[in-house]
């Protein structure tokens, strides 16, 4: 068992998503869910570059991180694996869905939309508004 707080006192330690018994967080490359009340942690994956983006669910039965070219669900205790590539950020859609931004300044960005049920990834829509732009921290999708 990885000790949870001696992993996030290492200051290259990144918090990307934390609900009330959950957290999903990554150091150096590797991706971490932390169950909070029982102190346990779940290794997620190796990520190339770092994890850049995950959420939790609403209901806290399902987690996503994302990073390089790849997704990693966590659901029903199992870790699954979806090559996506340049995952930048994400966001709850409904129950059971989760809607992915790829890299917005690559000219094949777009949002994906992710059923956790059957691990199905399909493009909802193009998404070229910061093509060309300068980078900023905060993107509007």
């Amino acid at each position: 068992m990885t000790d949870l707080w001696k992993l996030q006192r290492d200051t290259a330690f990144v918090k990307h998503a934390e609900s009330k018994s959950l957290l999903v967080g990554s150091l150096y490359e590797n991706g971490y869910l932390f169950h909070l009340a029982t102190k346990e942690v779940t290794y997620i994956n190796w990520f190339y570059g770092n994890p850049t983006c995950a959420m939790i669910s609403d209901d806290e039965q399902w987690a996503v991180i994302g990073g390089g070219e790849l997704l990693t669900v966590w659901k029903n205790q199992a870790i699954f694996d979806i090559a996506l590539a340049w995952p930048y950020d994400m966001r709850q859609s409904g129950p059971g869905i989760a809607h992915v931004l790829t890299d917005p300044w690559m000219e094949d960005a777009a949002v994906w939309e992710l059923h956790i049920a059957t691990l199905d990834v399909q493009k909802v829509r193009d998404f070229r508004e910061y093509i060309g732009k300068a980078y900023t921290e905060l993107i509007i999708w």
